[in-house]
């Protein structure tokens, strides 16, 4: 699937490579240091996604935001439980940035996203990320964020057996609807919904 998007007057476009993960060496698992997940990852979703933007510097300076609902707390997620009260949602980042006042799931030039989620729990549930491509109108300055692009996928596991979940588009009032829960989450942040 490709997203297109503009920015700052120039066409960018965001390319998603999404599929069931047949495989999880080959998306090098064993790095995790969680040898169950090298069988049980199989069958939970892939998703990478690049972004093609003309900017050899400040214009390109982006990040990606990922929300997840319903908030299941796995135990390297618990510092966000207090993001859970009432919402059943929370800000998925980096486990390097839990804990921190940065909502990035990854940030950068052209930055890219990569998810691989996966369970031993194979109690059935729903696991949905909405990812957003966002970025600041004067780059890296300051802590203002705007959506360029956003899609929803995840999976549902029945009966124990994991099923990716379609990925389709995000629009600008799901983007309303997670950036209140941002600007709550993160009050030094400015959220444009």
């Amino acid at each position: 699937m490709q997203i297109p998007f503009q920015w700052h007057d120039r066409d960018g476009l965001v390319n998603i490579l999404y599929c069931p993960n047949t495989n999880p060496s080959r998306w090098d698992y064993d790095v995790l240091d969680m040898p169950e997940l090298l069988t049980a990852a199989v069958g939970f979703p892939v998703i990478h996604a690049t972004v093609q933007y003309p900017a050899e510097g400040y214009r390109g300076v982006m990040g990606w935001i990922q929300i997840i609902r319903p908030g299941i707390v796995t135990a390297a997620y618990e510092d966000l439980v207090p993001q859970l009260t009432g919402t059943g949602a929370y800000n998925d980042l980096a486990p390097q940035l839990i804990g921190t006042a940065i909502p990035f799931y990854s940030y950068g030039h052209l930055p890219s996203l990569f998810d691989a989620p996966s369970t031993t729990d194979i109690e059935d549930r729903e696991w949905v990320a909405h990812s957003y491509l966002v970025a600041s109108p004067d780059g890296p300055m300051t802590k203002y964020l705007t959506w360029l692009a956003g899609m929803r996928w995840g999976y549902h596991i029945s009966k124990g057996v994991p099923i990716p979940a379609d990925l389709t588009v995000l629009d600008a009032s799901d983007w309303g609807v997670d950036a209140g829960l941002l600007s709550q989450w993160y009050p030094g942040w400015t959220f444009k919904a």
